[in-house]
């Protein structure tokens, strides 16, 4: 549990601080109360302009100083978005790093350089973004659902911007972009988050001493109340499995109200057997359901429910929507008692997050409050039932007329409405449920189960061999199988998670000894009567090298047989923290699972592979390219050697082909698992390059980058090798460290941490060359006809 605390500096700047104990790395986002609503009409996209250019350098840190190029030096992340009230910029780094990180993020807020050579340039990459974007399938289903409705004009103007809405005149575009800087970059229009290991009183002295540098607050000009209201009901063609998307106009919407999303949100996603999720996947062909507040500004916001649904013809949009209104009717009897459990739960999902993502769901998502006020609740769903709503059905069979949006065209035709049908009130049962059963009795015989002591909490793993992975539609249906026996311990304490984790299908169960063992019983039970292997949906459209990131543990285990029976499937299991006892209970109840458990010997694999080149099919747009290199060798100073190198390479990979030599949106470089192989990836989309092109900059800067390996000082190798250490550490919710325990148990032992000081520069050149070693290759493109 995370300690907290709020303030407010002299120049009006807001100051949010959370101290986690138990956090591995710190994480700061400012946001600015501005979006792309608040930008001129003359000037489509500004707002989104000024973030990127935020980034290109400000008067006290420039060139490799700057936060863009040093953050990734330090093994760090960061990121922007801008969104149609509020824009945020944020990064996380070792807690050591916080306070030079947060000295560059205030300055280039308050002091950026801003100049028309840097103008051309981001002007450019936003082009290339928006080109992009055209053919997102999230893009042009929230396109189509602001459409839906009436309200400010700028509700659906363009705001990505674009080579056409920037225009030519630079000198013009750039007086406008500092004008807009002036008006709304101004602490009494900001919000600091700071999230770290860190006491509270340190995060306070770095708040005031880098915060204090911002502008003080300025008069800020009133927004006009924004009312709005449904225009119609529509279908939208958009790549994927179906979805129903209902939104509700708020007219009166308040900040706080986010709190109550947190706790709807929780509800919503509850799969406890009797709940509205239960009833709707078995009356609808419901699989799934999402909140989301798409769009917020003036005192109003469009909330959504969506529904991911099985089946397209006819849609069961009636019924789905029948039951949400039952069930938003019944959640304004559940007691206080009831509510607190619900938000206890809501917590501690936030709480599992990364630090970043906590601060970006504070920031733009649903942070659960401290406690829930019931009449406040209840006066949130009462305004949510009597609200107007507007309907959007999404799928790929829709046919209809082109229609334009905010600069984004997509098909769309009338609402697919169902015909209403007379349904009963809806008995749904919400939380307390029945407690667990009797203990379980032991069998005699035991599966092989291996342990690795551990001071954190229990976790079970199950997961098959490497070499006899098991299809997607067996996962989806072990997946599906499971679900509300999941969603029943969670209300009880426990966790249960049968999800695919870097392309491998896996099982983890942790809680009390008493409760995993009831529920290892149940599990096995379960899946004894597993139903028809799970028709897996198709993917909604996403951008190129989404979906071949998407297709790598596929074509990597092209070569093997996909297992689709599960009494044939071959599985190993280990248990992380416990005791003896506890782990031999479970090996025995492991011994009745219909798969069959074996002895586990790794879990992940080192034999080589042939190089090979796959392509994806039915593409548009940009050309895409990931290159992989697993690695092939399993002892230690290998594996060291190839993260420490995947380090090291990550930000000179950035900096050469994003920001200097403008090959494409995307330009990343990392170590990667998928499929249980490890190895460097490389990942490129250009909306101008092939991907022939694309793969001659890969190799030109592998070439290049030995000068830099050779060039390393040793401080700086001295200081790579650490943030790699700290981050073999275990890190994340207690399934996360169970599942890193696992892989990085070899890597984190003094053995290791002997082996990687040895990594010279000598030996890392070596290592080098085998990474450029193109025998061994895995190519892979996406790339127009």
């Amino acid at each position: 549990m995370s300690q907290a605390a709020s303030l407010r500096l002299e120049n009006g700047l807001r100051i949010e601080l959370r101290c986690d104990v138990q956090a591995s790395e710190a994480a700061a986002l400012i946001q600015v109360a501005s979006g792309s609503d608040d930008e001129p009409a003359r000037w489509p996209g500004l707002a989104h302009l000024l973030e990127h250019m935020l980034f290109t350098g400000s008067r006290g840190f420039r060139g490799a100083q700057r936060l863009m190029s040093w953050v990734p030096a330090q093994g760090g992340r960061l990121n922007a978005t801008t969104h149609a009230d509020r824009t945020a910029f944020f990064f996380t780094l070792a807690p050591a790093a916080s306070g030079a990180g947060l000295a560059r993020l205030v300055d280039m807020l308050a002091f950026p350089l801003l100049t028309v050579g840097a103008l051309a340039q981001e002007a450019a990459v936003i082009d290339a973004e928006y080109q992009l974007l055209r053919t997102d399938a999230l893009t042009l289903s929230g396109a189509a659902q602001r459409h839906l409705f009436s309200g400010p004009p700028a509700l659906h103007r363009f705001h990505v911007g674009d080579r056409a809405s920037f225009g030519e005149d630079l000198p013009a575009l750039l007086r406008a972009l500092r004008q807009f800087h002036q008006q709304r970059y101004h602490a009494g229009n900001m919000t600091l988050w700071l999230l770290g290991p860190q006491p509270l009183n340190e995060l306070e002295t770095l708040a005031r001493r880098y915060g204090a540098a911002l502008p003080m607050a300025q008069p800020q000009p009133d927004n006009e109340p924004a009312m709005l209201q449904p225009r119609g009901d529509a279908a939208v063609n958009i790549s994927g499995a179906p979805q129903l998307r209902l939104t509700f106009a708020l007219n009166r919407w308040q900040e706080n109200a986010t709190g109550h999303c947190a706790l709807l949100r929780t509800l919503l996603r509850d799969e406890a057997e009797g709940g509205l999720l239960a009833h709707l996947r078995a009356h609808a062909g419901c699989d799934g359901a999402q909140l989301e507040l798409c769009w917020r500004g003036g005192g109003a916001a469009l909330l959504s429910v969506s529904f991911d649904m099985s089946q397209a013809n006819p849609p069961p949009t009636a019924l789905a929507e029948t039951a949400l209104r039952q069930w938003l009717q019944q959640l304004q009897a559940l007691s206080a008692a009831q509510l607190t459990h619900y938000l206890q739960l809501a917590r501690q999902h936030v709480e599992a997050l990364s630090p970043l993502d906590r601060l970006r769901e504070a920031a733009f998502g649903f942070a659960p409050p401290q406690r829930v006020d019931i009449h406040r609740w209840q006066a949130f769903l009462t305004q949510l039932c009597r609200a107007a709503v507007s309907r959007l059905w999404l799928a790929d069979n829709v046919t209809g007329e082109p229609q334009t949006s905010a600069g984004f065209s997509f098909i769309c035709a009338p609402f697919p409405s169902s015909l209403p049908t007379a349904q009963p009130p809806l008995a749904l049962r919400f939380w307390p449920f029945p407690a667990a059963s009797t203990p379980v009795p032991l069998p005699d015989t035991a599966a092989p189960l291996s342990y690795f002591a551990d001071a954190a909490p229990a976790v079970l793993t199950l997961r098959p061999r490497p070499e006899t992975p098991v299809s997607d539609a067996l996962g989806g249906a072990i997946q599906a199988a499971l679900r509300a026996l999941a969603a029943s311990l969670a209300h009880q304490g426990g966790q249960l998670s049968a999800e695919q984790r870097q392309g491998v299908w896996q099982l983890q169960l942790s809680g009390e000894p008493a409760l995993m063992q009831t529920a290892l019983a149940a599990v096995s039970s379960r899946l004894a009567a597993l139903p028809q292997q799970k028709i897996v949906p198709p993917e909604r459209g996403e951008i190129a090298i989404r979906r071949l990131l998407r297709q790598l543990p596929r074509w990597l285990t092209a070569t093997q047989p996909l297992c689709n029976d599960l009494q044939q499937s071959v599985w190993q299991a280990a248990l992380t923290g416990g005791d003896r006892a506890q782990q031999q209970a479970l090996a025995r109840l492991l011994s009745q699972m219909p798969m069959r458990i074996a002895q586990g010997e790794s879990w992940l694999r080192f034999d080589a592979l042939a190089g090979c080149e796959y392509r994806l099919t039915s593409v548009q747009g940009d050309s895409a390219l990931l290159l992989f290199c697993p690695l092939a060798q399993p002892d230690l100073e290998a594996q060291l050697a190839w993260r420490l190198l995947a380090q090291i390479l990550q930000p000179l990979f950035f900096q050469r082909l994003r920001m200097e030599q403008q090959v494409g949106y995307v330009a990343s470089c990392s170590f990667h698992q998928t499929a249980d192989r490890t190895g460097v990836l490389f990942a490129l989309q250009s909306p101008q390059l092939k991907a022939a092109a694309l793969r001659q900059h890969i190799e030109r800067f592998l070439t290049q980058s030995e000068r830099d390996i050779a060039g390393l000082s040793a401080q700086e190798l001295a200081q790579s090798r650490e943030r790699l250490w700290q981050q073999l550490q275990p890190q994340g919710d207690v399934l996360a460290r169970a599942r890193q325990r696992l892989a990085f148990s070899p890597l984190t032992t003094p053995l290791a941490q002997q082996a990687l000081r040895r990594l010279d520069n000598d030996a890392l050149l070596a290592w080098h060359r085998r990474l450029s070693d193109a025998t061994g290759w895995q190519l892979c493109i996406a790339e127009a006809d």
